[in-house]
């Protein structure tokens, strides 16, 4: 199966960092018709444009070569069935770029309590770095990006200094906001720029080529809620009860569990407004 030039049989599962994505994306592709890009790959959207100090792009940051290359790279994945998706976090700041290279292709958005999504990278930009899955992926990657990609990351990484070091998405102002504000204030800007990129993009996107999923109700009515993903992805797709282990509703509300009221009275001011929209959908 070759994946389209335009994108139609491709599928963006677009979510901000701890929202449920890799899950998602491990439970969708056990379809016997989905194939999964197994890593997020920012440093393949990142091709040609690799000067950039953050991860956002535009259409301007496009070009037919770099086009050519990513559309090599994602091919390799088309093991099976019909249709590929991919997750790379970094996607929800550059959706325009995404719809640049792949018209035709469709979108999964996928929103998270925002005090919940804060607490759980927290603890991940707190953790020790995983060998396991950092050499699975180095495999992964083109050696003409291993060695500028892989030197940065293991800088970062490995030193975490506090004014360089981040986990997740690196929006544009984030290296000025880490020398000068809390963890906790970087970490909720980081949630909210990302959303609210996600909420400006949703309104270009054709509404056949765009299905929205709250965390909250894929956790706890996963059957009907992924009845409706696979639907949107393929009308001729039935519904396939999938490994229920990979779903589960126990970090639902971990944030203002875990968190001090201190830390709460820092997050709340800057994520609240995104998280009352999200409601509203």
């Amino acid at each position: 199966m070759k994946l389209s030039k335009e994108g139609s049989n491709l599928v963006f599962l677009i979510g901000a960092a701890r929202s449920g994505t890799k899950m998602l994306r491990d439970v969708l592709a056990q379809h016997p018709g989905v194939s999964k890009v197994p890593y997020d790959i920012n440093f393949v959207w990142r091709w040609g444009n690799e000067s950039l100090e953050h991860d956002e792009l535009t259409p301007l940051n496009y070009s037919d070569k770099n086009k050519h290359l990513i559309h090599k790279y994602l091919e390799r994945y088309v093991k099976k069935g019909d249709y590929l998706i991919e997750k790379s976090v970094s996607n929800t700041i550059r959706i325009p770029f995404l719809q640049r290279n792949y018209p035709d292709a469709k979108y999964i958005f996928l929103y998270r309590n925002g005090i919940d999504v804060c607490e759980s990278v927290i603890r991940q930009w707190k953790a020790p770095l995983d060998s396991k899955y950092l050499l699975q992926k180095m495999r992964s990657t083109p050696p003409s990006l291993l060695i500028n990609y892989g030197m940065k990351f293991l800088k970062r990484n490995l030193i975490k200094r506090k004014n360089d070091f981040f986990w997740g998405v690196n929006f544009p102002g984030m290296s000025k906001d880490l020398q000068f504000k809390s963890i906790y204030q970087v970490v909720a800007q980081q949630w909210t720029y990302c959303v609210g990129k996600m909420l400006e993009a949703r309104e270009s996107i054709d509404s056949g080529r765009l299905i929205e999923i709250k965390y909250e109700d894929l956790v706890h009515n996963s059957d009907a809620v992924l009845e409706r993903i696979f639907k949107f992805i393929d009308p001729q797709f039935s519904f396939m009860r999938t490994d229920k282990d990979l779903i589960t509703s126990n970090h639902v509300g971990r944030g203002k569990s875990n968190f001090l009221e201190e830390q709460l009275i820092v997050i709340l001011p800057i994520v609240e407004s995104t998280m009352k929209k999200i409601d509203s959908l």
